[in-house]
């Protein structure tokens, strides 16, 4: 069982002056430190019992704002259990001193503090996180694509081994693997849930697991580098999406493809539109989005995001889709007209995305902050942030919108709550 740090709006770094005793011998270069700082490593998430992924920096200044070389910082563990490793540091020409906080066993409120002993009192500073509970389940071979069906089973990508992980909502752990092709990069389950295509990058073709059995039945070849796969809102087609920016649409029943169309270069995101009339496609070598008529199954129209657009979903009325852009953005488009309604900022490199079953909110993952930002799907606004660490990629979640699950290509697969 791991931990989730909700994340403080301010680092709690003020410096605190007060008199006790304290064993680390003043005088020296510790009376010429003024100030004590929190430079990284409040805020952070980890596991119960577990080191947190940065280390915490302090930094040591003069009245001036110098770092002070040579002052020797104390750590402790005030709360929460667990410890630091080293207790003592000292403080390097920059002035900055570092150790490592392994967390507690404790739900809640876990506390460190930094001190620096002066012959006039030392100075303090304190590091506090709140805890929510978040499970994580290690997963070898870099899990990348993800997807949930509607029993709760679930199959992760493991892009290295040329697996796919099997696990469920309930259990939480991985039962199983199954071989499939060379670097499995997407699987998405059929809207019956019945069975799961799985794009293998590197042997250039798909193969199609029974959910009933975790079985490939069968393989299906898809040129030029398949990267993700989506279904017509019936299942009676899969659409590939490939690394040149061809689309194949493949009929389900006989496993032929049956149509294909040039879109742009780097396809890595797909969306059907609920009345299954449209296919939206992101190309982040492009920098843009293109929708595709299931009917003639050409380019209909083009919407011009810059950047790198990436994951991406449409509201259940079909009034707008949700673009991940590796900007830094979540793009909100207004499918009748065809132009970018609003762009909320969430932070470095978004990447994977996912839409609640109530539509209510939105799930962006955020590949170099470690990361998956929630946001409020009518008001745009940011409501939580998701500390995973790592490189979390494509998200999942369970039917009752419950449970969030997070593909991180570290090494693991996080279960929210």
């Amino acid at each position: 069982m791991l931990l989730r740090y909700r994340l403080p709006f301010a680092l709690l770094a003020a410096a605190l002056v007060a008199a006790c005793d304290d064993p680390v011998s003043a005088g020296g270069a510790a009376d010429a430190a003024a100030y004590l700082t929190v430079v990284i490593g409040d805020g952070q998430s980890g596991g119960r019992s577990s080191p947190l992924p940065q280390n915490v920096l302090v930094l040591v200044t003069d009245s001036v704002g110098l770092g002070v070389p040579g002052v020797t910082v104390r750590f402790l563990v005030t709360s929460g259990g667990g410890s630091v490793v080293p207790a003592e540091a000292v403080s390097d020409s920059n002035g900055l001193a570092e150790t490592t906080w392994t967390l507690g066993s404790s739900l809640g409120t876990q506390t460190m503090s930094a001190r620096v002993a002066r012959s006039d009192g030392p100075l303090l500073v304190s590091v506090t996180a709140t805890a929510l509970e978040l499970t994580r389940v290690t997963v070898t071979g870099a899990p990348y694509g993800l997807s949930v069906n509607a029993n709760g089973l679930i199959y992760a990508t493991q892009l290295v081994a040329g697996t796919v992980a099997v696990a469920t909502v309930t259990g939480k752990r991985v039962t199983a693997t199954i071989p499939v092709g060379a670097a499995p990069t997407g699987v998405t389950f059929n809207p019956a849930g019945s069975e799961a295509y799985v794009t293998n990058q590197y042997s250039g073709s798909v193969s199609v697991i029974s959910a009933a059995s975790n079985t490939v039945v069968a393989t299906i070849p898809v040129p030029y580098d398949p990267f993700v796969v989506g279904f017509s809102t019936t299942g009676a087609d899969a659409f590939v999406a490939t690394n040149v920016g061809m689309v194949y649409r493949i009929n389900t029943a006989t496993r032929a493809v049956t149509d294909s169309v040039f879109t742009g270069s780097g396809s890595n995101g797909l969306a059907a539109s609920p009345n299954g009339s449209q296919l939206y496609v992101s190309a982040f070598d492009a920098g843009a989005v293109y929708e595709v008529a299931l009917a003639t199954f050409t380019i209909a129209r083009t919407f011009t995001t810059g950047g790198a657009p990436q994951g991406m979903a449409v509201a259940a009325d079909g009034s707008e889709l949700y673009v991940a852009n590796e900007t830094g953005n979540l793009e909100v488009w207004n499918i009748a007209a065809g132009t970018r309604t609003t762009s909320v900022t969430i932070g470095p490199r978004p990447f994977g995305l996912a839409l609640s079953p109530d539509g209510t909110k939105l799930y962006v993952s955020q590949g170099t902050g470690g990361t998956v930002t929630v946001i409020e799907r009518q008001t745009r606004g940011v409501v939580d942030l998701i500390e995973t660490s790592g490189d979390p990629r494509r998200l999942g979640l369970s039917t009752d919108g419950q449970t969030l699950v997070i593909a991180n290509q570290y090494g693991w697969i996080d279960f929210v709550p």
